[in-house]
């Protein structure tokens, strides 16, 4: 679902791993950007796709799948809480089609981690 979508979602569903991801993950990532690395941080291969990972309460594994701007600016393309260890096929589709919707347009799906 879309990044926005997904952590309003969070927020009713596991308030604990959300408060995680807006108190610990976030003032992170906007302090080092990529360069912070695993295993929060995870480029996926050549796509020019990223994802932020953390552990959720119910027994699943919070993903944002994002990309980098200029700038060091992470762009939220898509969330979802992952089961299985592989990248999904659909969700990584998802992700590069909403990437290429916002190259070509104004897409307001998409969400920038630093926040006003």
């Amino acid at each position: 679902m879309p990044a926005k979508d997904f952590l309003d979602d969070l927020v009713e569903r596991d308030p604990d791993r959300y408060a995680y991801f807006e108190d610990v993950l976030l003032p992170l990532l906007n302090e080092h950007g990529p360069a912070l690395g695993e295993p929060i941080f995870k480029r996926l291969g050549s796509t020019g796709l990223c994802e932020i990972r953390w552990s959720g309460s119910d027994r699943g594994h919070h993903r944002l799948y994002c990309t980098i701007e200029r700038g060091r600016r992470i762009l939220l393309l898509h969330g979802c809480t992952k089961r299985w260890r592989r990248f999904d096929k659909l969700d990584r589709q998802v992700c590069l089609d909403r990437y290429r919707d916002y190259q070509s347009s104004d897409y307001d799906a998409a969400q920038r981690l630093t926040r006003s």
